[in-house]
């Protein structure tokens, strides 16, 4: 998850997209179309752009499937602070980032935007 987010700081495009795929196909980057591979990418870093960011500690919670994980990080972007579920599957040795609700990122656009179900900031 730090590689991941390291990645979306630096805008690191190949390493997004080795870091997210399906625990069927792999990583997206050897199977996604250039094109949408790379206009995906943009707008997940567009939502988890940062001032500074924490993986919180895994919490015991029912899981879509055995096989995955939900892991949340907490970003603060312009003093606001926006808790994100990512949802991550195994792959090989490891794991990758399957999906992320980025809608729990608040729009970018705007200072302290409630998101669904979360209040001001997603707290």
């Amino acid at each position: 998850m730090q590689q991941f987010m390291a990645a979306v700081e630096t805008r690191d495009m190949p390493v997004m997209g080795h870091l997210w795929g399906s625990a069927e196909r792999g990583p997206a980057s050897g199977w996604m179309k250039p094109e949408e591979l790379e206009r995906r990418l943009a707008v997940m870093g567009v939502y988890l752009q940062n001032d500074e960011h924490e993986v919180l500690p895994l919490a015991y919670e029912p899981l879509p499937t055995v096989s995955q994980r939900i892991v949340r990080v907490r970003i603060t972007r312009s003093g606001c602070q926006y808790t994100v579920p990512f949802t991550l599957v195994p792959h090989g040795d490891g794991w990758l980032i399957n999906s992320i609700d980025i809608a729990s990122a608040g729009n970018p656009a705007r200072t302290c935007e409630a998101v669904p179900g979360g209040g001001p900031g997603g707290l």
